[in-house]
């Protein structure tokens, strides 16, 4: 980090420097002590560690999720009742519905861990004692019949009840 800061405080004073810098290479060394320098200058024999000229630094690319093979607006034509979108009744990407998915919310689990396993809830309601939610999920193709209704507390899934229903 410090080194970052150098860096950062190096390149302010060469660009502030009358007449800027004449090479606009920047070389990074090593110092008697072994401590690393840049300088606009070349580094004396063996104390260089890198030229940003001739070895430039590499750039990460962190890949994203794989694109829609359909155009948004042709989605979003085909998207069902806002009750069915915001309900656990969602897809993964592999077409396996969220709602199947309800059967194995444990306690101990996190919100966030439900969220991304079954999705939001159908109803979100606070708990009696205004110490926690109750999250319901109706049934739904994947899970019908059935009412799921999670507890949590402090964010963690204190009980989970499933229920048939005619």
């Amino acid at each position: 980090m410090a080194i970052l800061l150098l860096a950062a405080a190096l390149s302010v004073a060469f660009a502030a420097a009358p007449g800027g810098t004449k090479t606009g290479t920047v070389y990074k060394c090593s110092d008697a002590a072994g401590s690393v320098i840049y300088q606009d200058f070349p580094c004396a024999t063996g104390t260089e560690l890198r030229n940003f000229a001739t070895d430039p630094p590499s750039l990460s690319v962190i890949p994203g999720p794989p694109l829609p093979s359909t155009p948004p607006t042709q989605r979003a034509a085909s998207r069902p009742a806002r009750v069915a979108a915001s309900s656990g009744s969602r897809t993964t990407t592999g077409g396996v519905s969220l709602a199947s998915e309800r059967r194995f919310i444990q306690v101990g689990m996190s919100q966030a861990e439900v969220i991304q396993r079954i999705g939001k809830p159908d109803v979100d309601a606070k708990n009696q004692r205004g110490k926690g939610q109750r999250w319901s999920y109706l049934p739904k193709d994947g899970d019908p019949k059935t009412i799921t209704t999670v507890t949590l507390v402090n964010g963690q899934v204190a009980n989970v009840e499933r229920k048939i229903v005619q």
